[in-house]
């Protein structure tokens, strides 16, 4: 009978990295794990995603400022929308098929009001946070 390699993991505890093994994890219990994992997704000891949905909201409303400049520059909309597609909506469909159903309503909100900030700006209609979860299960 062989034995798998464990999965190595990283996470970030009070500013050093350190790797974590799954039977290590096993062993101590889920407490030991804490935070970000080496894809930039972060889960807290309780298993909550509000950090991750807090980096992932602050990193698509600084990117939304780039399309109000481009906005600015009078590019056509198609242009535009690539930009949404490639910069922005890409932050929202990292990993959302992990963190989507575990997210509360609020956060979802969170990250609703910036895709719907960017169709106000674009003014054109975007697709959903739902619609971006239900495109990336398939």
């Amino acid at each position: 009978m062989t034995h798998a390699r464990p999965f190595q993991g990283w996470y970030r505890d009070r500013d050093r990295l350190w790797t974590v093994s799954l039977w290590n994890l096993t062993k101590t219990g889920y407490g030991a794990l804490r935070a970000s994992l080496e894809t930039g997704t972060t889960i807290t000891k309780e298993l909550k995603w509000e950090q991750n949905i807090s980096s992932l909201t602050k990193k698509a409303q600084q990117r939304t400022y780039f399309l109000r400049q481009l906005k600015k520059f009078l590019l056509p909309v198609k242009m535009l929308v690539n930009f949404y597609t490639a910069i922005i909506e890409s932050i929202h469909t990292s990993s959302i098929t992990v963190w989507f159903a575990a997210a509360t309503a609020r956060d979802k909100a969170k990250l609703q009001r910036v895709i719907h900030s960017a169709e106000k700006v674009i003014r054109c209609s975007l697709p959903s946070l739902l619609e971006l979860e239900d495109s990336s299960r398939m």
